[in-house]
């Protein structure tokens, strides 16, 4: 009865966290100025065209508009006015937890790694010219090529988006 229980425990801790991020191919709309398509509308960005950087998400759900169609989005290279990456470490807590259920002390080892999540944020001016955002979260297997498409689309260089942590340690003397 209690292997079934951890077993149980197991299922409903690491389930959430399976599904959580993107594949390490695909992007996710993970927000920004702009209302073009549904937040957490998850597909591929695409920098291989020569004058626009797409991103095409597929069809899904939305806790705020429902159900979505698949679609694309469109944004022309010479409207970006800049680029910035952000990688955030998360711990397993959920996993070294059920881990831990099943295989005792030993599963805490897990703690010791990290889970790395990717974003990319691109600012541009819209058609009306006003200043807009928008972020990606990227799998870690895309993002370096993005990167690398973009910078040679636009001419500008990717800027490093530093943690606040990281920032405040280097601040000190």
């Amino acid at each position: 009865m209690q292997r079934l229980l951890a077993l149980l425990l197991v299922f409903f801790l690491v389930l959430p966290s399976a599904f959580a991020g993107v594949s390490s191919e695909q992007a996710k709309f993970a927000g920004g100025s702009t209302n073009a398509m549904p937040l957490d509308a998850v597909g591929f960005l695409d920098a291989k065209d020569q004058q626009q950087l797409n991103f095409k998400y597929m069809a899904g759900k939305n806790g705020e508009v429902g159900k979505f169609p698949e679609g694309v989005f469109s944004l022309p290279y010479v409207s970006i006015t800049r680029f910035t990456y952000g990688d955030v470490k998360h711990l397993r807590v959920g996993q070294t937890i059920a881990l831990a259920a099943l295989a005792g002390v030993g599963g805490l080892l897990l703690l010791f790694s990290k889970s790395h999540t990717h974003y990319l944020n691109v600012d541009y001016k819209d058609e009306q010219n006003h200043d807009q955002m928008i972020s990606f979260e990227v799998g870690k297997d895309a993002i370096q090529p993005i990167i690398d498409s973009l910078q040679v689309r636009t001419g500008k260089k990717v800027e490093m988006e530093v943690p606040a942590a990281t920032a405040a340690a280097e601040k000190k003397p």
